[in-house]
């Protein structure tokens, strides 16, 4: 695949990733579930973090929701505090 097409790929994904998710902040707000407010504030960071590009996928499982994000670090960290 030309390299043109991964980056197209990358911005969509960025794209998506860095909007204000409604679903995101829906569940959040709604789920009394620790587990599910804590990964959609792990979302919530990989969105604002622009050092990284990542999407999330959605799946079904047992427990009638489930999913993993592959992250991918693009840039360099900066300096340590």
């Amino acid at each position: 695949m030309p390299e043109t097409t991964w980056t197209a790929a990358d911005r969509y994904i960025t794209d998506q990733l860095g909007q204000s998710d409604g679903a995101l902040h829906a569940a959040l707000a709604d789920s009394a579930d620790p587990g599910v407010r804590d990964m959609c504030r792990f979302m919530e960071m990989i969105a604002a973090e622009p050092r990284v590009s990542a999407t999330a996928i959605q799946t079904v499982g047992s427990k009638g929701y489930d999913g993993f994000a592959v992250v991918l670090v693009t840039g360099e960290a900066g300096p340590a505090p």
